[in-house]
């Protein structure tokens, strides 16, 4: 587990998924503890209760935070509402066991938090925010509607998930009307996307009329005609 979280500490602009090689010798570790909790409970006994107040302590800021974005995330609410039911109580769980004087009943609680949570994460609350965790619904829009063979422009580096599920060339370019004109498709428009929170500054400099095609909380996809002055129709050249 040393070996693998080294390379991390050298490097500190390291992404998250760096520290994966570590996963399986840590998994390997808390599954050691276990172990001993069930060969020699009154040992350990200190231990996990320390840690079943810890997890008690995270798992209550967790719900906490997890209720407020559902206020927040009006999409997935129903979804986090869940999750948040199910997050309180098994995380208070293994605490409970351990006032009990029960280690054994608290190691095996501290895996409901994963064993429910994550399905409940996976099935339910995923599928609603996708929107926010990637770029697929643009892209699909994009196959969908764009003319073959029709860039796609960005004022900002594309995401990966926009640069798997596009079927179209992405270039990222300035957002002027200028740059835009090489980069009509068959149509006679041009294809951009931006963030939402660059949406008003997109529009402004690009001084002619932006028809939104689709808005999702990543990425707003929109066509224009570079050549249409604002306040006139966009029309198809």
């Amino acid at each position: 587990m040393v070996a693998s979280l080294i390379p991390i500490a050298l490097h500190s602009g390291s992404p998250l998924s760096a520290a994966l090689p570590a996963l399986p010798a840590a998994a390997m570790l808390c599954g050691r503890l276990i172990d001993h909790v069930f060969e020699d409970p009154a040992r350990l006994a200190r231990p996990i209760s320390r840690a079943a107040r810890m997890m008690a302590l995270v798992g209550s800021a967790a719900t906490l935070l997890i209720f407020v974005a559902s206020r927040r995330i009006p999409e997935a609410s129903a979804e986090l509402r869940l999750l948040a039911a199910v997050t309180f109580p098994t995380s208070w769980l293994p605490l409970l066991a351990t006032w009990r004087g029960s280690p054994r009943l608290a190691a095996a609680f501290m895996t409901l938090p994963i064993g429910l949570g994550m399905p409940v994460a996976t099935l339910f609350v995923v599928p609603e925010m996708e929107g926010y965790l990637n770029a697929r619904a643009v892209a699909l829009t994009m196959n969908q509607q764009s003319p073959p063979l029709s860039p796609l422009a960005l004022i900002e580096p594309p995401p990966p998930s926009l640069k798997f599920y596009a079927r179209r060339n992405l270039v990222v370019t300035a957002p002027r009307a200028a740059a835009l004109q090489d980069l009509r498709g068959t149509d006679g428009l041009a294809w951009i996307a931006f963030p939402p929170a660059r949406e008003s500054e997109t529009a402004r400099t690009l001084g002619v009329p932006l028809e939104i095609v689709i808005r999702s909380p990543s990425l707003v996809l929109a066509r224009v005609n570079p050549a249409a002055p604002l306040g006139e129709p966009m029309s198809m050249r």
